[in-house]
């Protein structure tokens, strides 16, 4: 899929609000690790709700990274960006 197709954007968007997301709830959260993939897994994070509430599917860890880092346009976003 191409990078500017809006499902894709989209993903890229999700994974990158839901890392914003964790670090705003736990300030002492940085970087793209397992355990801010695992909080935002186990707590509903807002970023993975459809529209109606229904809760979406977080990607595998190293998926949900080169989404961010997609997003961001490179890997080295400061914390929360």
């Amino acid at each position: 899929m191409p990078a500017n197709d809006p499902k894709v954007i989209d993903r890229f968007r999700r994974a990158a609000e839901s890392y914003r997301w964790a670090c705003r709830v736990h300030p002492e959260f940085s970087g793209y690790k397992p355990a801010v993939w695992r909080y935002i897994r186990e707590h509903s994070c807002p970023a993975y709700q459809s529209e109606d509430g229904a809760k979406l599917p977080v990607p595998s860890l190293a998926t949900w990274v080169r989404y961010i880092q997609a997003y961001h346009g490179d890997g080295e976003s400061p914390k929360g960006a």
